[in-house]
């Protein structure tokens, strides 16, 4: 008879831990830059702002475009990293799930390439 080999870890790990606050980092980051997007994007020529004859700004906010751009490469590579360390290091069915850092790193990368295209 196999002989059956005994759970060592008792509680989780600082490994386990830390990649619940990685995954609070990184949804922070993408908040980040989803409100640096909202604010440096060129504003939405309605109908009424042009029968009005009030000015919309037509261009990018520089600096808080920046910072949209750095909150997303940011959120990238610690998703980035969160996934590989998740894969190589969870083995069992209590361990952090890796669904929310593989939905992020999706989001962020079709955001990235939505953005430079």
């Amino acid at each position: 008879m196999p002989k059956i080999r005994a759970d060592r870890r008792r509680k989780a790990d600082f490994l386990q831990r830390s990649f619940f606050w990685l995954a609070l980092i990184c949804w922070g980051l993408f908040l980040l830059a989803i409100l640096a997007f909202n604010y440096a994007r060129p504003e939405i020529e309605y109908g009424l702002l042009r029968y009005l004859g009030i000015e919309i700004r037509s261009s990018w906010i520089a600096q808080i475009q920046e910072i949209f751009l750095f909150a997303l490469w940011s959120c990238f590579a610690v998703t980035s990293l969160s996934v590989y360390l998740n894969f190589f290091r969870n083995r069992r069915l209590e361990d952090f799930h890796i669904f929310y850092f593989v939905l992020l790193l999706i989001i962020v990368v079709v955001t990235l390439v939505a953005y430079y295209i």
